[in-house]
């Protein structure tokens, strides 16, 4: 829909990077693509990446100094 009214880019986090569907309609479409911490094999798209690591381990480490020993 977004394409059919002529948007000037999409920006996508798909929950299922692993679609041939979606694969095959983003290299149909003519529209500028960019992907959000995804990577689509065989598709010009630009696309930003999150390192999510640091993120994580201030989270595990905040929640150890705070006394928590059961985290799931």
């Amino acid at each position: 829909m977004l394409v059919g009214r002529g948007v000037d880019a999409l920006v996508l986090a798909p929950s299922n990077d692993q679609s041939p569907e979606l694969a095959d309609f983003l290299t149909r479409i003519r529209t500028p693509i960019v992907l959000l911490d995804r990577e689509l094999p065989n598709l010009a798209a630009d696309k930003l990446l999150v390192d999510h690591a640091p993120g994580i381990r201030g989270a595990l480490e905040s929640l150890l100094a705070s006394g928590r020993t059961r985290i799931g």
